[in-house]
């Protein structure tokens, strides 16, 4: 497949992530959906015995057009009584607002036809993000070192960098001690579903310094742990 000298690079690779990403059939991409979101329920269950926890806080996206649904993550959650969060943009910030949602009535179409939470769910604030366990994180394309290409908002690096920045001023504040490694401010596990075409060899997606890896990735042929 050709590329467009006039774009850069990484608008090259977003344009044809796009067109392998939309010429996969609904019917495959729900059946392959579905697979994926299998590994992410039985890694969500590992990290929930792994963390000692009853109740995680999981950040999701709803998928829209042709992105790896995540319905069967959003229900096992819902089911699990854990947190479930979800993104709302709003146009004058640079910043997603999450937002928690306890069922898909929650929801309505906002911002470019995408599935947001309602107006009367509840804001998830910046100060909690650090409490969030796992990250869902959409993308066009992910890499072996767990690199990602987005749709270029930028949401997501901001996201990280902002929780990232929380986890270190609390480190730097001695507020965590061996005695309280149960409450110790970490960052989520970042992770991906990706579809038949979106996967790349290591190094393949330019990455920023200010972007952020994944540590997981979901694929129809088993699950990745990036080292």
């Amino acid at each position: 497949m050709e590329m467009d000298p006039q774009l850069g690079p990484k608008k090259q690779l977003r344009s044809k992530m796009h067109r392998i990403r939309d010429a996969l059939s609904i019917e495959a991409r729900l059946q392959i959906s579905e697979q994926l979101c299998q590994h992410a329920i039985h890694e969500i269950e590992q990290l929930r015995v792994l963390s000692n926890k009853d109740r995680l806080v999981i950040f999701s996206y709803i998928a829209y057009r042709s992105e790896a649904d995540t319905a069967l993550i959003l229900k096992h959650g819902f089911e699990q009584q854990d947190i479930v969060l979800v993104p709302r943009v709003n146009k004058d910030s640079s910043l997603m607002e999450l937002r928690r949602i306890q069922g898909m009535q929650d929801v309505q179409h906002g911002r470019w036809g995408i599935l947001e939470p309602a107006v009367h769910t509840e804001v998830w604030e910046r100060e909690r993000w650090t409490d969030i366990d796992l990250v869902i994180v959409p993308g066009l394309a992910y890499d072996l070192q767990g690199g990602r290409i987005g749709y270029g908002g930028g949401y997501y690096d901001r996201f990280a960098g902002e929780v990232r920045a929380r986890v270190l001023a609390s480190k730097l504040s001695g507020k965590q001690v061996p005695e309280q490694m149960t409450d110790q401010v970490t960052e989520p596990v970042y992770a991906g579903l990706v579809l038949p075409g979106q996967l790349l060899p290591a190094g393949e997606i330019p990455m920023e310094p200010q972007d952020f890896r994944l540590n997981v990735l979901f694929t129809e042929h088993g699950v990745l742990h990036i080292q």
